[in-house]
């Protein structure tokens, strides 16, 4: 197992620590492991992405993209050089084999706050749109992937994705944010829901859906 620091405050002692300390299980499941645990008066969180780990693919191309682990330390370092709020990065987890990642986990500090309401939707549309003026898109942007802290608003579970498809990229991130409170749509800019990238990233969403369905299909007869 291989341990990359990203903070001269812990040792690989404290890492190992942190890993193997009781906390609170925020998620356990196929998809993660999630925990928070409290260690020397400050509290970190210690994520498994057990569902990349698993595909093949991203295992096959883990020397040439990275694994999911470090790929969402780089949205942690890609957030911090933009002054948008996120978690610092402590440490990158990996197990290899002949240079191919086969098993990733991460630490990071973890943000204590609540999920917005539909009353934070400018902050949100703000912050978003400071990403795309960079030509990058979230790509997984529901309410649950922003913080409210201290009145400020937070970006977390975060993996920079290039804006391949341009304006229709941009537009999907509202997509996606809508489709986590259907609710808010009336309250987006009609400059957003009137433009021809949003429509067109609505018929991209509903593709990529359908796509999981017979993908969930597949698996399950074969």
């Amino acid at each position: 197992m291989q341990i990359k620091l990203y903070t001269n405050k812990l040792t690989i002692k404290d890492i190992d620590n942190i890993i193997n300390s009781n906390g609170e299980i925020l998620k356990d499941d196929i998809r993660s492991f999630i925990k928070v645990v409290e260690y020397k008066n400050k509290k970190y969180l210690y994520k498994i992405p057990r569902d990349k780990n698993k595909r093949l693919l991203k295992k096959l191309f883990s020397p040439l993209v990275g694994s999911e682990s470090y790929n969402l330390i780089q949205g942690m370092l890609f957030l911090k050089n933009i002054n948008i709020t996120s978690n610092e990065p402590i440490a990158l987890i990996e197990k290899k084999f002949l240079g191919f990642v086969y098993w990733s986990a991460l630490i990071c500090t973890y943000i204590e706050g609540e999920i917005p309401e539909e009353s934070d939707l400018a902050q949100i549309i703000k912050l978003l749109n400071k990403l795309h003026s960079y030509k990058i898109y979230h790509k997984d942007s529901q309410f649950s992937n922003f913080i409210i802290n201290n009145s400020s608003i937070a970006l977390i579970d975060f993996v920079p994705h290039k804006a391949i498809l341009g304006q229709i990229s941009y537009a999907h991130d509202f997509v996606k944010l809508k489709n986590s409170r259907p609710k808010i749509e009336k309250y987006l800019p009609e400059s957003i829901t009137k433009s021809k990238a949003y429509k067109l990233a609505k018929i991209y969403d509903n593709i990529i859906k359908k796509w999981r369905k017979l993908k969930k299909i597949k698996r399950r007869l074969f």
